[in-house]
């Protein structure tokens, strides 16, 4: 069911405008959520801004953590936005750092 929906949703939803929303959405979402969470501690809702900062680090170290336990291999007929490694893992984040990778499937 899983490779289902996302063979479906990878082939049947293509459009260069959505793959630019997307990576705009997201390259923004990465920006904006930390700037808002200091701009909130700044402006005086320290709480509110501190459990966004909080809530941003869970759930990277979340991801991590699902990054290495799942050790599930990229389908084949996957079409990328963005360049990934050359033999990337499940999720398709790519850490801005270098991390220990598991050995590769290729």
């Amino acid at each position: 069911m899983d490779n289902w929906l996302l063979e479906m949703s990878n082939h049947a939803l293509i459009h260069p405008v959505l793959d630019a929303v997307m990576v705009g959405f997201s390259t923004a979402g990465l920006l904006a959520l930390p700037l808002i969470g200091l701009l909130l501690i700044l402006r005086g809702h320290a709480r509110l801004g501190r459990a966004l900062l909080w809530a941003l680090v869970g759930s990277l170290l979340f991801t991590f953590l699902f990054y290495f336990l799942a050790m599930r291999p990229r389908p084949e007929d996957i079409r990328l936005i963005l360049a990934g490694r050359r033999c990337p893992r499940f999720p398709a984040v790519t850490p801005p750092w270098p991390l220990p990778q598991p050995p590769c499937c290729c």
